[in-house]
């Protein structure tokens, strides 16, 4: 990725231009980007984790915990 220093508005703007102007530059992070993202938050995973919290909670909850809320 593109890192510029905080409060550094020529780096910034150095940055945005090379984005802007290196095409296969810009590709490249963005198909990086998007694989991030997909390996870290797809459907399944998400789905996965949330499955995982409601196993947990179902083994640490006990049945006199659940009558007495319900």
């Amino acid at each position: 990725g593109l890192l510029v220093p905080p409060h550094d508005a020529e780096a910034l703007t150095a940055a945005i231009v090379r984005l802007l102007t290196d095409h296969p530059y810009a590709d490249i992070l963005g198909r990086a980007g998007h694989d991030m993202v997909h390996d870290r938050f797809c459907i399944e995973l998400m789905v996965g984790a949330v499955q995982s919290i409601y196993d947990e909670g179902a083994r640490t909850v006990r049945p006199s915990e659940v009558a007495a809320v319900g």
